[in-house]
């Protein structure tokens, strides 16, 4: 063998190079967790959003006690307004029937 000629020698990757890549692909996977839990976040809010309560309602439930005596609370029980309770479950069947 001639020491002048030499033997190409394979192209080596500079392992600064595959630190740049496991980088990027880290943030990649990290942008896409943070993605899905913005998605998931907003999915859930929408389905817990709670129709605002009336005035009327509001002003029930001011005028109740907060005594956890036993007259007070029949008091309570008798002032609250019960008959138009089947309402509202008449309108989730409709809205349970109307979803696809």
């Amino acid at each position: 063998m001639d020491p002048t000629t030499s033997t190409p020698m394979p192209e080596q990757v500079n392992p600064t190079n595959k630190s740049r890549i496991g980088v990027v692909v880290g943030i990649v996977v990290v942008l896409l967790i943070l993605a899905g839990f913005v998605y998931y976040a907003r999915q859930s809010q929408q389905q817990r959003e709670v129709p605002p309560l009336q005035s009327t309602d509001i002003q029930a439930l001011e005028k109740q006690g907060t005594s956890d005596e036993v007259v007070a609370i029949e008091q309570d029980l008798t002032a609250t307004d019960l008959n138009d309770i089947d309402e509202e479950l008449n309108d989730i069947d409709r809205e349970l029937q109307a979803a696809p």
